[in-house]
Parts: C-alpha cells; sequence; structure tokens
C-alpha cells in the first residue's frame, strides 16, 4: 500500500515476481479506498497515477474494477491549508469559550459533559484565551518538524516529534488537554467538511472523546505530567482507531494471511500494544497497583495452560499483558470507588479499557 501511495513521485516500481506485482497491485486497487484519496496539491498526478495502474491492471489480466475517491476541494499550499484550518478552528473554540461560559453561569454544579473538561483542568475560564493561542502555536510547531524534516529518514523524523511530544507534556494539562482538540480536528476534519461543520454545530470537536472523560474523571487524582501522557496517548488510539476502523468485533480476530491481513496486523499491534504500553504504568496509582498484584499472580502460571487469549502469535510479555488488563477490569470501579465521582467511573472504565488500553472481551482465566 505505501509503495503505491508514494508511486506518483517515482518512475519505477520493482516487485520480486509478476504473480506478487498482480496480487499487490489488485489488492491495492480494488480492495480498498484507504489512501487512494485525490485531493491537494498533488491530485493531478495521483489522478493519472491511479489512471495509469487501473490500466494497467487490466492489461495484466485482473476483471476487478479499482475503486479510489476524488476530493472537490480546490487545491492549496500546505500553510494555506493549515491557516485555513486554523481560523475554523478558532472559531470552534471561541463559540465555546462562551457558550460554555453561559452554562457555567446558570448551571451549579455544572453538567458533566464535555463543555466542562476544561474548566476542571483549568479551575476557571481566565486562560482560556491564552491557552488558546499557546495550543495554537504548539500545533504549529509540531506540523513544522513535519514539514522541514521532509526527505530525511523516517526515524530521525520519528525522533524529532517524540522529543516535541514528551516537551508538551510537561506542559500545564490545560493546554494539552486543548493541543489534543486541535491534533484530533486536524487530523480528522481538516478536508473533511462534515466533520468540522458538526464540531462548529456542536461547539465541540465531538461529543465525549475519551479525552473528555480522562479530564473529567482524573483531574484532581494524578500528577499532571502523568495526566497528560494517559490523555495524549489515549487521544492518539481514538484517533488511529477513527482513521482505520476496526470494529471490536475484528480487533480480537487474527488477521488472514495476505496483504490486507498484514496491513491490519501492523494497525493491531499499535492500537493494543505499541502506543499503549503497560497497565501499571498508567499513571493511575490505584490501578498501578492492582495492575501489577495481578501481573504477580500470572507470571506464577503456566501461560501455556490460559486458554481463550487472542492473538497465537504474541510473544510472553504481550500475553501477560493481556492478562492482566482482563484480570484488573473487574476490579476497577472498587479500586477507585470514593476517589472518582461515581457518574464519572462507569465512562472512565471504558475509555481505559477499550481506548487507552484495549482489552479483549473474555471473563478472566486465572
Amino acid at each position: 500500500m505505501f509503495l503505491f501511495d508514494n508511486a506518483h513521485r517515482c518512475t519505477n516500481i520493482v516487485l520480486g515476481s509478476k504473480d506478487a506485482f498482480l496480487k499487490t497491485l489488485e489488492w491495492y486497487m480494488t480492495r480498498s479506498t484507504l489512501g487512494k484519496s485525490v485531493v491537494g496539491d498533488s491530485q493531478d498526478e495521483r489522478r493519472k497515477l491511479l489512471m495509469n495502474l487501473a490500466a494497467l491492471l487490466k492489461s495484466l489480466g485482473s476483471t476487478l474494477e479499482p475503486v479510489w475517491t476524488e476530493g472537490t476541494a480546490h487545491a492549496m499550499p500546505e500553510f494555506d491549508k493549515v491557516n485555513a484550518f486554523q481560523r475554523s478552528l478558532r472559531t470552534v473554540l471561541t463559540d465555546w469559550l462562551f457558550s460554555s461560559k453561559k452554562e457555567q453561569q446558570e448551571s451549579l454544579p455544572p453538567p458533566q459533559e464535555p463543555k466542562t473538561a476544561y474548566i476542571t483542568l483549568a479551575g476557571s475560564f481566565e486562560p482560556l484565551p491564552e491557552d488558546m493561542a499557546h495550543s495554537q502555536r504548539m500545533l504549529k510547531k509540531r506540523i513544522k518538524i513535519d514539514v522541514e524534516s521532509q526527505g530525511r529518514p523516517e526515524a530521525i523524523r520519528a525522533q524529532a516529534r517524540e522529543r516535541l511530544i514528551e516537551e508538551y507534556l510537561t506542559y500545564p494539562s490545560r493546554t494539552l488537554y486543548l493541543f489534543s482538540k486541535r491534533v484530533r480536528m486536524m487530523i480528522l476534519g481538516q478536508e473533511n467538511e462534515g466533520y468540522l461543520h458538526s464540531a462548529t454545530a456542536s461547539a465541540l470537536p465531538r461529543p465525549k472523546d475519551p479525552e473528555d472523560i480522562i479530564a473529567q474523571a482524573l483531574h484532581n487524582k494524578m500528577v499532571p505530567e502523568k495526566l497528560n501522557r494517559l490523555l495524549y496517548k489515549t487521544t492518539m488510539n481514538d484517533i488511529d482507531r477513527t482513521n482505520y476502523p476496526i470494529s471490536e468485533n475484528e480487533l480480537w480476530k487474527t488477521p488472514t494471511p495476505s496483504l490486507e491481513g498484514a496491513l491490519r496486523l501492523q494497525m493491531i499491534r499499535k492500537f493494543v500494544f505499541d502506543l499503549p504500553g503497560l497497565l501499571k504504568e498508567c499513571g493511575i496509582a490505584e490501578i498501578e497497583r492492582l495492575a501489577l498484584s495481578q501481573e504477580l499472580k500470572i507470571r506464577q502460571q503456566n501461560l501455556n495452560k490460559i486458554k481463550g487469549l487472542p492473538y497465537p502469535f504474541i510473544d510472553d510479555d504481550q500475553k501477560i499483558e493481556l492478562l492482566t488488563r482482563v484480570m484488573a477490569k473487574p476490579m476497577f470501579r472498587e479500586a477507585l470507588e470514593g476517589t472518582v465521582e461515581a457518574t464519572m467511573l462507569d465512562k472512565l472504565e471504558d475509555v481505559i479499557f477499550k481506548t487507552s488500553y484495549p482489552s479483549p472481551p473474555i471473563k478472566p482465566p486465572i
């Protein structure tokens, strides 16, 4: 997929055999629209490439119909796109400021919904204009890294991004929260008018985003850097799962051995293991202790005798992590009872074990 996505930038595509090339091309052109959008500055080149690939596919004997999507937006330079998006987002957040301020004045205590997430982190609305400006500068700096590092090895680019995010995680949680909202809207809404319209209409990027639940439930329970890390990782995992949708059912099935299966496997590893990390390092003190105690219990068992876990391809450490999540989940609410508002516990449990640390829907086998 990545090979063909970027083929309009080169003149040759080389695979080991004609059969492998045909199967790869056929899967890319007919099985998914993922990545095949004719939009932006290179839309003419991409359209020409896709039409040429479609003709080549037919000449190689395939009878399947190619699919891709066509955008209707005018092409504009990347920085113009960013600036246009920033103006839209500024309007959304300004509307949010005034509507939320009115709600705060008219409703005591304030309602438990996404609009109250910022106020729980900041304590008042006073810092919001400054935080909005700061989060905008944060996003521009993050975009600048990608723009200025184009053409460099991906590993070096990833390190630069990671260093910047590590710096951002030391900022006040209210600022990191607004930055996360900007990232969400940039990735999911920049080229999607329906998404942006929905966001503007509701005066918030999307109702009940996982980061809103974390902010409301845990704002006074965790040190800022740990709260920021959980909030940001959860936001990014939710964005990835929105961008590459895999149903809860499919998430826990072993992908079939195919090109599509290989892509799905890559995303599953990212959703379930790579981005979340370990539950015993989630930053919530009670849950860290609970996870550690369950892990110790699991390590005393013979893993080969434990049945019901998904993914036969994972190693023992990953099996232990999944088991730890499965065993900690039934005790989650009890562990936090009295320290998190009762009305937030169900929502928080759902976020932690579906988005932050995805857990298979099985009963604890130990």
